[in-house]
């Protein structure tokens, strides 16, 4: 299984710059592009994340598309099932359904809920997860368990088979278990701080990072499932340096990461100060996006 490289975009600014931005990223080279799902953050998010992607399936062809993730509080799991589903469909088989369990206050005060306990989240991630397995395979299907009921739901057949691959974002043993069980990837912050303004050293967010992949193997081991059927990525999470910035920090990133096991790697593109600022990404940021890709993600420069 050789290495992937992904962008990560916010969903905010005029549609045709994203979806300029995603078949630039096409050209380059990169395998994926996903949208972040959230309702908690207006200066970056602009669009629905499940209808823009739909959008940007039409707008693409080759690369794989999906959601890093999808908040699971915003929606029913019936109602994502069918969402992806459609896009499945709509991007002839190249969806990725990343989920997680959602830890932002802001985005449950948006639908009116009250923050939910760690535990119950982590227990509502294994029903929706549950659900997104049998239905998306196709038919009918039905679900009745502590807080999701799902009645005679019938989905077309899937163009992946047996279903579009879910990728489940998990930091915690426990969740990590739940992408043991249901995942074919796992995605991880890479090791760094997810709360507050602090940040550790990449040597430090690597170490991190090697636990948590022992955890995946160790779970995956537990239940007699191949820790090698589970793709193991990492989002460029608050690093210690921008990978982005030049071709020596994308292979010091690159290659750390590689070495405890990582092989999928997500970066945020366009950058969140360019979003923030509402301004064109810089010329020089930009110029240094398109070396990289030219020269580590071409076949000649793109390790197996």
């Amino acid at each position: 299984m050789g290495r992937r490289f992904d962008i990560l975009t916010f969903p905010g600014g005029p549609f045709a710059a994203i979806a300029a931005e995603w078949r630039a990223a096409e050209a380059l080279g990169f395998d994926g592009a996903f949208l972040v799902d959230t309702l908690a953050k207006p200066n970056l998010v602009e669009y629905e994340t499940w209808v823009t992607l739909a959008a940007l399936a039409r707008e693409t062809s080759r690369i794989r598309i999906g959601t890093l993730v999808t908040i699971m509080p915003l929606r029913h799991p019936a109602v994502l099932a069918a969402q992806a589903s459609s896009v499945d469909r709509i991007s002839d088989g190249r969806l990725d359904l990343g989920i997680g369990a959602g830890d932002d206050p802001g985005d449950l005060a948006a639908v009116g809920l009250e923050p939910w306990p760690a535990g119950e989240r982590l227990e509502r991630l294994a029903e929706q997860l549950a659900i997104l397995d049998r239905s998306l395979r196709g038919g009918r299907s039905a679900h009745a368990g502590r807080f999701y009921r799902s009645d005679e739901l019938q989905l077309a057949p899937p163009v992946q088979r047996p279903r579009p691959p879910l990728i489940v974002a998990a930091q915690s043993p426990r969740s990590i278990a739940l992408a043991a069980r249901f995942a074919d990837g796992w995605n991880s912050l890479g090791g760094q701080p997810t709360a507050g303004s602090e940040r550790i050293s990449l040597r430090e967010a690597v170490a991190q990072t090697a636990t948590q992949v022992a955890t995946l193997e160790a779970e995956c081991r537990a239940i007699g499932r191949d820790p090698a059927a589970v793709r193991r990525s990492v989002l460029a999470f608050r690093p210690e340096h921008d990978p982005l910035s030049s071709l020596e920090s994308f292979d010091e990133f690159v290659g750390r990461y590689s070495d405890v096991g990582i092989d999928g790697f997500t970066f945020y593109w366009p950058p969140l100060a360019s979003l923030r600022r509402k301004e064109a990404v810089p010329h020089e940021a930009r110029a240094t996006f398109e070396r990289i890709a030219a020269e580590r993600l071409g076949q000649a420069g793109r390790p197996a």
